[in-house]
């Protein structure tokens, strides 16, 4: 009977190690979900995905979380994680780009011409995204309005979402009448129209970086090779992601 339960014991074991969980920020969700369609297909080994700000997924690292990859939409987390030695060395890389976007709940019609702050105080109104305390879409979102001369007057109306894919939420829902998101974002949702594209040289660099976390397996290597592979860079600009 013990070695029965060794043997069980050995088995459960072995199939955690076969197992790959991915961290991954909010605003990759589509395309994280189709490049593990695409793995699990030709290797036939299990991928778990979890999704939200880059921040929350950085902070559940540093906090022990038995993650193997990570995807975040800001530089400043992962690099935070390498100092803590929490990622496999050397494997921190710049990944994608990205571009913010100004949305609208689909229909609504805005005056043109009319100024982001002269619409948002009427009524008055509010614009969505992500906190800029620690979302990435959100700090990108800042020193743009920052950089426009904007910020001390948009702050008033802004709310801040927990991250980018709950401020889009809030656009859809017609909570509030505008938000800034990714263009991939927009994208992805029927709910919302683009109103503008933020002009790259108005924005901070966007840039998505992906590392191996210390605890990654052999099958978990495989799937980073993968995605830092040509074809597995490609999947994410169908999904309207930017090569750097």
């Amino acid at each position: 009977m013990k070695k029965i339960w060794i043997v069980v014991l050995l088995l459960w074991s072995s199939s955690l190690e076969a197992q790959t969980l991915w961290l991954a920020a909010a605003s990759t969700r589509e395309a994280v979900e189709a490049s593990v369609k695409v793995f699990e297909k030709k290797t036939g080994h299990q991928v778990s995905l979890s999704f939200a700000a880059s921040s929350t997924l950085a902070r559940q690292i540093s906090m022990g979380a038995p993650a193997h990859l990570f995807l975040s939409a800001n530089q400043a987390w992962m690099d935070l994680l390498e100092k803590e030695g929490r990622l496999v060395l050397g494997s921190n890389r710049p990944y994608l780009s990205n571009q913010l976007v100004l949305v609208a709940p689909k229909g609504l019609l805005l005056p043109k011409g009319q100024p982001l702050v002269s619409y948002l105080n009427q009524t008055p109104r509010w614009l969505a995204m992500g906190d800029p305390a620690h979302v990435p879409a959100g700090v990108y979102a800042k020193a743009y309005l920052e950089k426009s001369g904007l910020w001390d007057q948009v702050k008033p109306r802004m709310v801040p979402a927990s991250n980018v894919r709950m401020a889009l939420a809030l656009v859809e829902r017609g909570e509030c009448s505008l938000g800034l998101v990714y263009l991939t974002d927009a994208l992805a949702s029927k709910k919302v129209q683009v109103l503008a594209k933020i002009p790259k040289d108005q924005a901070p660099k966007i840039v998505y970086s992906l590392a191996l976390v210390g605890s990654a397996n052999e099958q978990t290597r495989k799937l980073y090779h993968y995605l830092t592979g040509p074809k597995g860079r490609q999947a994410f600009w169908k999904f309207g992601f930017l090569p750097l």
